[in-house]
């Protein structure tokens, strides 16, 4: 059977992605238990026992953040049933939170399961968890979710970052306590890392001189070339009203998938915004020509981490290259006065900032057995069923 053999236990990543796999005995998740909680249900307590988690999180990424969280929910969740599955200790602590839905389907297969919740602009789905409780939590949600499932076999999850303490704890986990892992998807996008980046590694030959050529033609044909950063609350309200301008002018608004077409993503774009520059979390880049503004960028800093969230440029202007120009100079600002690493949150193999930025953040989508050994079988076979018909 396919799930006699430990290695199942360990899914099969990149050599590298993970370190090795530690040989613990299995323990339980004392003293914590797995809530259902319906978003419009917390309580002000609830509210701020979540953003006391947020501050005391392993988890770097901004996208499971209490500010971010609460925003997707409210804009971007509709009439979907949602819940909070939160890990509370005995004492009333969160150790950990993330957002799930029932889904009936798996792929193209009926195959009913818990998964991940999350909407297009959420680049990571790594859960919030407390530093240190990360093992307890995995355990408290997967058998939680087991029993709360209602015959449901999977809890599915996608966008893990494969470095995180949070997913490398979860690896360990399943190897530990033989739960079924099933791989859905492994890939990788750019990434910044500052203490390895070397500016002629990053901008080599034709690259470099393309790139010369674009800023010369720019200055002679538009005007001077300037590049400012806003990062104060005020600086960044008027930046990002520019930014949505610039962004509905392309072909975006035009195919009324722009962040100002709807109001789901306006409302979205303007809450996480609001709630980042409260916190001194994001800056906009913009650069003009001759003052006229040819390309913008938003992301978000928080600490050691960096994280791209969206881009537009002047399509008016595409023999110009401001997109190109504008990732050019915003690669030499994270290397002189950025986080040690920024996250592109591209697409796989999205260019050019796959050729700037030489390095590499891999992820994984991935499915976890629920319920007890029997029960756990099920994602087993639901992958064997799966290999057979794409061999077919």
């Amino acid at each position: 059977m396919i799930f006699e053999d430990r290695a199942t236990f360990a899914p099969a990543l990149p050599n590298g992605a993970l370190p090795p796999l530690a040989d613990h005995a299995a323990v339980p998740a004392p003293g914590a238990r797995l809530s259902l909680l319906a978003p419009a249900s917390l309580t002000a307590a609830d509210q701020a026992v979540w953003d006391d988690l947020g501050a005391n999180s392993a988890t770097p990424s901004v996208f499971a953040q209490p500010w971010f969280t609460r925003a997707g929910l409210a804009c971007c969740a509709g009439d979907a049933d949602v819940r909070l599955a939160v890990v509370i200790e005995d004492g009333g602590n969160w150790l950990g939170v993330v957002p799930v839905i029932a889904r009936a389907r798996y792929g193209k297969a009926p195959f009913p399961h818990w998964a991940l919740w999350s909407h297009p602009n959420q680049f990571r789905g790594t859960p919030l968890v407390q530093q240190g409780h990360e093992a307890r939590f995995w355990r408290a949600l997967l058998d939680g979710l087991g029993r709360a499932g209602r015959g449901r076999l999977a809890l599915r999850l996608t966008g893990l970052p494969l470095d995180e303490p949070v997913v490398r704890a979860l690896v360990q986990v399943c190897a530990d306590d033989r739960r079924g892992w099933k791989t859905d998807r492994l890939y990788d996008r750019a990434l910044l890392a500052r203490d390895q980046l070397d500016e002629g590694e990053a901008l080599k030959g034709s690259r470099r001189r393309r790139i010369a050529s674009l800023e010369r033609k720019c200055e002679r044909e538009l005007g001077p070339l300037a590049w400012r950063v806003a990062g104060s609350k005020a600086d960044v309200a008027a930046a990002l009203d520019r930014f949505l301008a610039l962004e509905s002018a392309g072909w975006k608004g035009r195919a009324g998938s722009a962040l100002a077409s709807a109001t789901a993503t306006r409302d979205f774009f303007a809450a996480v915004t609001s709630a980042a520059a409260a916190r001194g979390l994001i800056e906009v880049t913009e650069l003009l020509a001759g003052g006229r503004l040819i390309a913008a960028s938003v992301h978000f800093v928080a600490g050691d981490e960096g994280f791209g969230f969206k881009m537009a440029y002047d399509e008016g202007l595409g023999g110009f290259g401001p997109g190109l120009l504008l990732l050019s100079r915003l690669t030499a600002h994270f290397r002189d006065a950025g986080p040690p690493r920024v996250d592109s949150c591209c697409a796989p193999g999205q260019e050019p900032i796959g050729s700037l930025w030489p390095q590499r953040l891999g992820l994984v989508d991935c499915g976890i057995a629920l319920g007890g050994p029997l029960r756990r079988r099920a994602l087993g076979w639901l992958d064997r069923l799966e290999r057979l018909y794409h061999r077919c």
